[in-house]
């Protein structure tokens, strides 16, 4: 008994994952620095930026130049995402975006 209430505990809890707008799957082109301006904002690089961020929070990125396609990174809270500024899109991300 004790071992088909843990399963539907454990199966239950899946059902509150993290809310949708909080992730990102990765697609063909996406830089990890374009997704980290756009989503999270200035400044993206050195140790307290937002791509760091976004390392933090998906440790399985071993590669910050190889993200593969296909694949969902969360996304940092909104609280950790509000002492960045939101800026015009570099011309270098908004190129990648319009392929």
């Amino acid at each position: 008994m004790k071992k088909w209430m843990f399963i539907f505990l454990f199966l239950s809890g899946l059902s509150w994952a993290q809310d949708p707008s909080d992730q990102y799957v990765i697609s063909s082109g996406d830089r990890l620095s374009c997704i980290a301006e756009k989503f999270i904002g200035y400044p993206v690089y050195g140790p307290q930026g937002s791509m760091q961020l976004i390392l933090q929070q998906n440790p399985w990125i071993q590669n910050q130049d190889m993200i593969a396609n296909g694949k969902w990174i969360e996304l940092p809270s909104k609280d950790a995402m509000a002492t960045f500024s939101k800026g015009k899109i570099s011309a270098t991300c908004a190129q990648s975006e319009s392929r």
